[in-house]
């Protein structure tokens, strides 16, 4: 998975019209009505537009948040610089809201511009290093920000804006204070972090050229292994709309109450168990090795899981924790070492992994069961031809295949995997498996049904989607939601 996402959100007025202070927030009490996340969407404000912003390393506007998942009664604490223009910070948070995607529920007086910038720090120890490539962050200016029982649970961004309309994002998550509902939202912030390449590194690629690097010496293509979760973004992939946000903002619109959390925190919700399904987006491909097992174990007491991404829970992630805020994300990836199918766990225990295939990105779907529940009320039209950008290049379902009582779905006519690595199936496919438990686990298998859960526009050109796209995608995600809350 690479390239930019952009997110649909509602575009804001001026600072000229945002300078009476916002009121005084309500008490925070922490509670939630019984149809709260009803009431949360029938408010509106703005109108639709696309305005997600990345920011470039070292950029005069710069925006991160300390915290990965905060909790209503606590704060956020937003780092922001905005060295060449007065600004002020706003939080959004992603829901349906008639279609336009975010409500904002916060902005801050205007501020100064700051002194200085967010610059990166970038360690350039030898390549055998566990910190080569780690990249730091100094500069900007704080605000914390209280979140109040105003702020519903749910996906959230912060904003830095300018007189002129620029700005910058960042996301968050506010938690659920209590379960209010039977699905949980698992937000996949440990994938985003290890793609975030601002400061000229992420997980996948060092981007900058190392001093030790002799002067003629090629660049060679180096992983870091440790990922700095407290700097401002440069990509989001997994949390911008081409991912959570849109699907979340789709699963909303139903009405029905919907808990949040994030992957980072999952080892701190009480009881998953307690859950009748618990939510996955785009690519959760990373998650703790204690995170993993609580997951599975929910599964095995009948907790059904809805993946609607790809690659879930592959890597095994190490998080580092200093005073109480997620400071870095680490990966081994030496000679797969890191894989959870190396761990031994039980098969099972890896669902959806990901074999890169050689192929192009957007491949076609084809439904192979036409009769099954989850694709009730597709029209004829989307049956009989196939639909273009569901799966991706990552596509290949080979470890949930093995899982007894499995059924293929749907899969790509147009993808072959050229890797030889043993158990693959050989093209894009999307499955249901059903576990002794009871529990059912659905795996699309690519990156399609999120992005284009909200408007096919939200996936990259490359995913050739189309309206086709998203009138599938809505459908089967609404059949998923609706058949595992049973």
């Amino acid at each position: 998975m690479s390239g930019l996402v952009t997110i649909a959100l509602i575009s804001a007025p001026s600072i000229a019209q945002a300078a009476t202070p916002t009121p005084a927030p309500p008490p925070t009490t922490c509670e939630l009505g019984p149809h709260w996340l009803s009431a949360e969407n029938a408010l509106k404000q703005g109108r639709s537009t696309s305005l997600f912003k990345t920011t470039p390393s070292a950029g005069a506007l710069q925006i991160y948040t300390k915290q990965t998942e905060v909790h209503c009664g606590n704060a956020i604490e937003v780092v922001a610089a905005s060295k060449l223009s007065p600004y002020r910070i706003e939080l959004w948070r992603t829901g349906w809201y008639g279609g336009a995607g975010a409500r904002r529920v916060f902005v801050s007086p205007i501020k100064p511009r700051t002194a200085d910038r967010i610059v990166p720090g970038q360690s350039q120890e030898l390549a055998d290093s566990v910190d080569f490539g780690f990249v730091t962050a100094s500069g900007g200016v704080q605000l914390d920000i209280p979140v109040t029982n105003a702020m519903k649970p749910g996906i959230y961004f912060a904003r830095v804006i300018t007189a002129k309309g620029i700005s910058a994002d960042a996301p968050f998550v506010v938690s659920s204070p209590r379960r209010s509902a039977s699905t949980l939202f698992v937000a996949s912030m440990m994938t985003a972090y290890d793609y975030n390449a601002w400061g000229g590194s992420n997980g996948y690629h060092v981007n900058y050229r190392p001093a030790w690097l002799k002067p003629k010496e090629k660049m060679p293509k180096l992983w870091s292994t440790r990922t700095s979760v407290q700097k401002p973004w440069q990509q989001f992939h997994a949390i911008g709309d081409g991912g959570d946000a849109s699907l979340a903002s789709w699963i909303e619109r139903s009405g029905a109450n919907l808990d949040y959390t994030a992957d980072v925190a999952i080892t701190e919700t009480s009881d998953l168990s307690a859950y009748r399904t618990l939510v996955f987006g785009q690519h959760p491909e990373y998650e703790t090795y204690n995170g993993l097992n609580r997951i599975m174990e929910a599964a095995r007491h009948g907790t059904n899981l809805a993946i609607f991404g790809s690659n879930a829970f592959y890597w095994n992630a190490d998080t580092t924790v200093t005073d109480g805020a997620l400071q870095s994300l680490e990966v081994d990836r030496t000679n797969g070492a890191s894989w959870f199918k190396n761990f031994d766990l039980a098969t099972h225990n890896t669902i959806g992994t990901g074999i890169a295939c050689g192929s192009t990105y957007g491949s076609k779907l084809h439904i192979a069961k036409v009769d099954n529940p989850l694709f009730r009320g597709v029209p004829p039209a989307l049956v009989t031809k196939p639909i273009p950008g569901i799966f991706e290049q990552e596509v290949d379902n080979s470890t949930t295949s093995t899982l007894a009582n499995t059924e293929v779905l749907a899969e790509s006519p147009d993808i072959q995997c050229k890797d030889a690595t043993p158990n693959l199936v050989g093209k894009g496919q999307m499955v249901e498996s059903r576990l002794e438990s009871g529990a059912r686990i659905f795996d699309a298998g690519g990156f399609g049904m999120t992005c284009a859960a909200l408007n096919f526009v939200q996936c990259p050109k490359k995913y050739k989607a189309t309206p086709a796209t998203t009138s599938f995608a809505r459908i089967v995600i609404s059949n998923v939601i609706a058949e595992y809350s049973k």
